[in-house]
């Protein structure tokens, strides 16, 4: 069997689903099955991938990238002799504008009926529409939270039966504690620096926790359209010696950071899942999240991280300041939260639940090309 996947994002990584993809990518490769042909536009010298040149780095790339494979998706699966197709979908991701001649399954991280009703903006009524289409043409469904398969019910009209959950994870081979030294009073974002992630609100929180915790100091990692706003709020704040943005850096020496802080956060207002939070914990470092799509599914308020209300400086704040302020507690919560995620977030686990998913919709595309033939 082989299985073409067709993602925008990939390696290296623009954000969390092509971090999705890439570890996929390489579980497939260490099983040797399925066999695998990634098509994205991201360029690397990789194995088995080729890059699909459209525009990558503003609003439209996902759009035009779209559209290039829906023209050539024949001839694509044709050349490679390609069995199956694997689409990562949503916002950032593809549509799919055509129904393929082979069976498809469809990753879905959260869809833009989410976006819409967090941000109300009528771009994302249009992208509704066509992300339906490819909805309705795949074979099976996978979501990888339990809020985005209702949305996918609820606003797309999907079968509920056409559609698995499946939660994303981590490599713990790649991202594991280190017995190093935490730099006292420490929190940490990592992610894009957009609105949907609510960093505005994690910079007013700091502001708050500076009063019981004089020393804290947020490290924020990560590139987008929001930083030279948020620059100019950290100065405003008065917080240029407790707020330092750090860019992107290399996964080496991301791990660095998850292990050497002691507290993460990730203040989003909505997540499709929010794959930072099982990368801080498996570091073995206490999580506080928001109280939102996506995350919900990740954390156990209480026993394996913090839940607070989104777009709440100052739930965030005592939250922050409780963690900073217990090392008893940080303990425990990022005890659990290592267990769970050894657990319940198993990589070769998950992983063979997708190739079964694979498996299935090649089935199930055989029996429904018998049936067509036999009713011709």
């Amino acid at each position: 069997m082989k299985v073409g996947m067709i993602t925008h994002d990939f390696y290296p990584p623009i954000g969390g689903q092509g971090v999705e993809a890439f570890t996929l990518y390489q579980q497939f490769n260490k099983k040797n099955h399925p066999k695998i042909v990634v098509f994205s536009s991201r360029e690397n010298s990789l194995d088995n991938h080729i890059k699909i040149s459209t525009p990558s780095n503003n609003m439209l790339g996902p759009l035009l990238f779209s559209i290039y494979v829906s023209l050539e998706l024949n001839k694509i699966i044709n050349t490679h002799k390609l069995d199956v197709l694997q689409f990562y979908g949503g916002p950032g991701g593809v549509f799919l504008l055509k129904k393929p001649i082979i069976p498809t399954i469809y990753i879905a991280n959260h869809t833009y009926a989410q976006q819409f009703r967090h941000f109300k903006k009528w771009k994302y009524k249009i992208l509704m529409l066509i992300e339906k289409i490819g909805y309705i043409h795949a074979t099976k469904i996978i979501s990888i939270s339990s809020t985005t398969k209702k949305s996918l019910i609820d606003d797309y009209g999907i079968p509920p039966e056409k559609i698995t959950v499946i939660p994303v994870t981590v490599d713990l081979s790649k991202f594991h504690y280190k017995n190093v030294k935490r730099i006292p009073h420490s929190v940490l974002y990592v992610g894009r620096l957009d609105k949907r992630k609510g960093i505005p609100y994690l910079i007013q929180a700091i502001k708050y926790v500076l009063a019981e915790v004089p020393t804290v100091t947020l490290y924020i990692i990560g590139e987008g359209n929001l930083k030279k706003r948020l620059k100019e709020l950290i100065k405003k704040k008065g917080l240029q010696k407790h707020a330092v943005l750090l860019g992107k850096i290399p996964t080496e020496e991301l791990v660095e950071w998850y292990n050497k802080v002691d507290v993460f956060t990730l203040p989003s207002l909505f997540e499709g899942f929010g794959i930072v939070l099982l990368e801080a914990m498996a570091c073995r470092t206490p999580v506080i999240g928001t109280n939102t799509q996506g995350i919900v599914d990740v954390i156990i308020p209480g026993k394996t991280g913090i839940l607070v209300p989104p777009k709440n400086a100052i739930a965030l704040g005592k939250a922050i300041e409780q963690l900073l302020t217990t090392p008893k507690l940080r303990k425990r919560l990022s005890h659990n939260a290592y267990k769970r995620l050894s657990k319940d977030f198993s990589l070769d686990a998950l992983t063979n639940r997708i190739i079964q998913q694979i498996e299935q919709a090649t089935t199930q595309g055989a029996k429904n090309s018998e049936r067509s033939f036999s009713d011709s």
